[in-house]
C-alpha cells in the first residue's frame, strides 16, 4: 500500500501594521484599525496621505530555504547559484550560504508593502521601477524588511490618481540595506 500525506492549509489574517519612523503628516488623520471578528477593517489610505518626505516601515520576514527552492521552481532559475549546494559551497564568489534570488526579494519587498495596509484598495499600478542596485547578498535565514521613503509625488493630468516616486530600502537584520531600487506608483486620489 503506497503512503499517503494529508496537507493541511491553516488560513489566518494578520493585522496589517505600520511603523512610521519620523514625524511626517500621518496618512487619513487617524488611520484606526476596527477589529470585527476574523476581519479587519481598515481606513483607506490616498494619494493625498503620501507627502514627499513621507516614510514608513514594513513589518520583518525571514528569507527561507524553501523559499528559494518554491521560487527557483515556479520561476525556472535552475542556476547553480541558486540549486547547487555542492557548487555554492565549493566554487562559488559568494560565500555564506545559498543566495535568495534579486526577483524573489523584490517580490517579498512588494508583499510586505501591501502587509501595512497603506494602498488597500487605492493602489492602481506600479509604472516603473528605476535604479535598482544590489549591494550585498542575502541569504538562507536573513530578516529582512523595507523602509520607504517618498521622495515626489504629483497628480497626472486626470486629477483622479496621483504618482508616487518612493525610494524602497530592503534592510537585513543587521541594519544593512542589501538592496534599493526607486519605484513609481499610481495610486487614487481622495474622492
Amino acid at each position: 500500500m503506497p503512503a499517503r500525506c494529508s496537507f493541511a492549509l491553516i488560513l489566518w489574517r494578520t493585522k496589517p501594521r505600520c511603523r512610521v519612523t519620523e514625524t511626517t503628516p500621518s496618512p487619513g488623520a487617524g488611520a484606526s484599525l476596527i477589529n470585527k471578528g476574523a476581519s479587519t477593517l481598515m481606513e483607506l489610505h490616498y494619494f493625498e496621505d503620501f507627502p514627499p518626505g513621507y516614510r514608513y516601515q514594513t513589518p520583518a520576514r525571514t528569507v527561507f530555504e524553501a523559499d528559494i527552492v518554491n521560487f527557483v521552481a515556479i520561476s525556472g532559475l535552475y542556476e547553480d547559484l541558486f540549486c547547487n549546494i555542492e557548487w555554492i559551497n565549493n566554487e562559488s564568489p559568494i560565500k555564506g550560504g545559498r543566495y535568495a534570488p534579486i526577483a524573489l526579494l523584490w517580490a517579498f519587498a512588494q508583499g510586505l508593502t501591501t502587509r501595512t495596509g497603506l494602498y488597500e484598495k487605492t493602489f492602481v499600478a506600479i509604472l516603473g521601477v528605476d535604479a535598482m542596485r544590489i549591494t550585498q547578498p542575502c541569504l538562507v535565514g536573513d530578516t529582512m524588511h523595507v523602509e520607504v521613503t517618498v521622495k515626489e509625488a504629483r497628480v497626472t493630468s486626470r486629477g483622479d490618481r496621483g504618482v508616487l516616486n518612493s525610494r524602497f530600502d530592503l534592510v537585513n537584520q543587521r541594519g544593512e540595506t542589501f538592496m534599493h531600487y526607486d519605484m513609481q506608483q499610481m495610486v487614487l486620489c481622495r474622492p
